[in-house]
């Protein structure tokens, strides 16, 4: 018989890489998936093979809600009832949780049916570090409300009502051990951002326009992601270089649109390229375009929690690596000689000369990294780990 395994996401399951990850890599192994997420009224949603009990809601009232979470208790309310009503339907051997502070609710929605289900925490990141990063977060009046540092003193509350925890590295898995003793090794399971290859389209239509060396940079935009230190870089470089060129793909934050763009316009326009949109499955393409992947990310207990998406998805389309020297990425690349790190911007632009001027340390950098993506990081080599984990957790039911 199949067990049967609740997937809670407060999210909408369909724009989330690393949940729709995680359900490829375990849906195949005598598990029977249901998944617990948003849907939000006038947008598409998709159909999938397994149960999806959506709670459906304006996505506007959803941000309401989640911006007074700390001060009010009806977003978390909100997840208890719509846990409880599904729980109370069907009999689950085991619940996965995305998200440090969605614990809480799906914890309290098991003591009111009185439940003995285990539950497995989720953290897709550093989420009290990450909080306090969030732009909208900090800005006044709003800091009133959303009290940045407060998931600090809460993290361990959080924590506590998890059996199994998922992290992202060694490194924040360490750290946790550190922090908290009443957290057991043998309980964390490391998951990285590893890559699922059916991801991305293989479709490599685009062509190349010019002789320029094009570093890419994939993902949201803003001030702590680095990318206006790259910039900048690159305005210093545009007149005595004439070789380079800057590919941007992603949203920018509202916060941080009027620096972004300021920042921009001191570019030649063949210098570099911006698209704020592009559909994940399509970076293949992009990345066929181009020379060396960027991860300028600011070095903070957030963005050391682990690696991004980005450092996978460029080294399985062969690129070399430009990064900033947070913990998890400079220890991949120095491991594996798979680019060169940078810890301010003289050394940023020395990374960005690097590159431009050793075309065959490039070119090997760049095959090791799709080497060793293949080898140790595609989903299917954390498929059998992560199946064992939760069915180790599931034991803790009987």
């Amino acid at each position: 018989m199949k067990k049967r395994l609740a997937i809670v996401v407060d999210n909408e399951l369909d724009n989330d890489v690393r949940v729709l990850k995680e359900i490829n890599m375990v849906k195949e192994h005598e598990f029977e998936i249901h998944v617990l997420c948003f849907g939000f009224k006038g947008e598409n949603q998709q159909k999938h093979s397994f149960p999806v009990h959506r709670l459906n809601i304006k996505r506007k009232l959803k941000n309401i809600l989640y911006f007074f979470n700390l001060i009010t208790p009806f977003y978390e309310w909100l997840w208890t009832r719509h846990v409880s009503r599904v729980l109370s339907k069907y009999d689950f051997d085991a619940i996965h949780v995305h998200d440090l502070y969605m614990s809480k609710a799906v914890y309290r929605s098991k003591q009111r049916l009185n439940k003995n289900i285990p539950l497995i925490l989720d953290l897709h990141e550093n989420y009290p570090y990450a909080y306090q990063l969030y732009s909208w977060v900090n800005k006044f009046p709003n800091s009133i409300f959303t009290r940045p540092k407060k998931w600090i003193k809460l993290e361990s509350h959080y924590l506590g009502y998890a059996d199994r925890i998922i992290v992202l590295s060694n490194t924040f898995k360490n750290k946790l051990l550190e922090k908290y003793v009443f957290l057991e090794a043998s309980k964390i399971f490391v998951l990285p951002n590893i890559i699922d290859p059916s991801s991305l389209s293989g479709d490599r239509t685009l062509k190349r326009t010019d002789d320029r060396i094009t570093f890419l940079y994939f993902g949201g935009i803003a001030l702590r992601r680095g990318v206006i230190d790259v910039i900048q870089a690159f305005e210093a470089l545009q007149d005595v270089r004439k070789d380079i060129r800057l590919l941007l793909l992603g949203p920018v934050d509202k916060a941080d649109r009027e620096v972004f763009f300021d920042a921009l316009d001191k570019l030649n326009d063949e210098v570099v390229t911006y698209k704020s949109w592009i559909p994940a499955h399509e970076l293949d393409q992009y990345m066929a375009i181009a020379d060396v992947g960027l991860s300028p990310i600011h070095v903070n207990p957030q963005h050391e929690s682990g690696l991004a998406n980005k450092i996978f998805q460029y080294m399985y389309g062969g690129l070399p690596l430009l990064v900033s020297n947070c913990q998890p990425q400079r220890e991949m690349i120095e491991m594996h000689d798979i680019g060169y790190v940078f810890h301010d911007q003289s050394s940023l632009k020395e990374g960005i000369l690097f590159f431009l001027t050793n075309m065959k340390q490039r070119e090997e950098m760049g095959k090791r990294a799709y080497s060793v993506v293949r080898e140790k990081y595609l989903s299917r080599n954390f498929e059998e780990k992560l199946v064992e984990f939760i069915e180790s957790t599931i034991e803790l039911k009987n």
